[in-house]
């Protein structure tokens, strides 16, 4: 009896726990299949960096899901096409099928599978020359999924993002992944420490594992927060909405141009409050400073025309001030070519002014 015991404690009662892991474990996985079945319960993903409260039920799954597209390439034949086959994941940006994927897709052909389980052909987006279309800054290339009808979601508004926000992310075969939104300021300037008005310098910082390119994450509302690029650093899909735009209208992804090189001071602002005793010399703002092979303002462009020079100091756009509350690329991209806008300025002198430039285009 006691042998009976210890081979009970040592073998059998292991056993039945691993066995009830796995078994919960795997209910777990076939929940998240896409194309799994539905339940009426809500099952909790209790990473070690979102909130315990966080969960997702299947119609919240299904929310997000449905904005997904699967690459696939079924063999000739097939009874079925599974999502395991898929060799990279896109996500709807018209409901008449135009995508946006980060995927390398082969030239040979393939098809794309929706969450509703329909299979249509697909065809590559070209320009005039007969190369893909990317989306500039974004490594994001656009597919026509033909004869479909998608489900589209919104892009979230920048400002309503914050930081402690749950965000979910799919990788090519839709499975999900939980992130918590860590930072909206994320700056990744020149070794100088200047940037470019019309470049992409902030992204949107997530804790936990980095996902591939291409993969969408999305707030818990169902709204598309941004797109991971291929450093792991996440687009704000506000950029992706502007862009849009723009091809939409004009096919093309021209961009709004003023010409200019700043450094943002706003980061330094607590740095410089330390160092003078708690009084800052300098207001917030975009300073404008040449760069180690650029200068401050570019010849001919509409700041220079308007009169701005090194060593102004940007302080407002259209009444709003250039602090933290946006990224100065973001909102210029917001203003059409050809708009006059006007800029609150610091001039070198030491008194503020107001200076009225009309945007170009680039």
């Amino acid at each position: 009896m006691k042998r009976i015991r210890i081979y009970f404690k040592l073998i059998v009662f292991p056993a039945c726990v691993a066995l009830l892991a796995a078994i919960l474990g795997a209910a777990i996985a076939l929940r998240y299949i896409p194309y799994g079945r539905p339940s009426t319960q809500e099952i909790s993903l209790p990473l070690s960096t979102v909130p315990s409260s966080v969960s997702l039920s299947f119609s919240d799954m299904k929310a997000l899901t449905d904005n997904l597209v699967f690459f696939v390439n079924p063999e000739a034949g097939a009874d079925y096409i599974s999502i395991s086959d898929s060799f990279g994941v896109g996500f709807a940006l018209t409901s008449d099928g135009l995508v946006a994927t980060g995927a390398s897709l082969p030239v040979s052909a393939h098809k794309a599978a929706t969450s509703d389980r329909t299979i249509n052909d697909t065809q590559r987006v070209s320009d005039a020359r007969g190369n893909a279309v990317v989306i500039p800054d974004t490594g994001l290339t656009l597919v026509k999924v033909l004869d479909a009808s998608l489900k589209v979601v919104p892009f979230a508004s920048y400002e309503d993002l914050k930081v402690g926000d749950t965000l979910v992310s799919f990788d090519q075969k839709g499975a999900p992944d939980l992130h918590r939104l860590v930072a909206l300021w994320n700056h990744a300037p020149d070794a100088d420490g200047t940037e470019n008005s019309e470049d992409i310098t902030n992204f949107l910082r997530l804790d936990g594992e980095r996902a591939q390119k291409g993969s969408p994450a999305y707030t818990m509302e169902g709204e598309l927060a941004g797109v991971f690029d291929v450093k792991g650093r996440v687009i704000p899909g506000q950029v992706i909405q502007d862009k849009l735009a723009r091809y939409i209208e004009h096919r093309n992804f021209k961009k709004t141009f003023l010409g200019v090189r700043f450094l943002d001071l706003n980061p330094l602002i607590p740095v410089l409050a330390k160092s003078s005793g708690g009084g800052v010399a300098q207001k917030e703002g975009l300073l404008l400073k040449d760069g180690r092979t650029r200068v401050a303002v570019t010849k001919g462009s509409p700041a220079s025309v308007a009169g701005l020079k090194a060593g102004d100091v940007l302080l407002e756009l259209e009444g709003q001030r250039l602090n933290d509350s946006i990224p100065f690329q973001m909102l210029l991209q917001r203003y059409r070519p050809g708009t006059e806008v006007e800029f609150l300025v610091l001039r070198h002198g030491g008194n503020e002014e107001k200076i009225k430039v009309v945007l170009g285009e680039q």
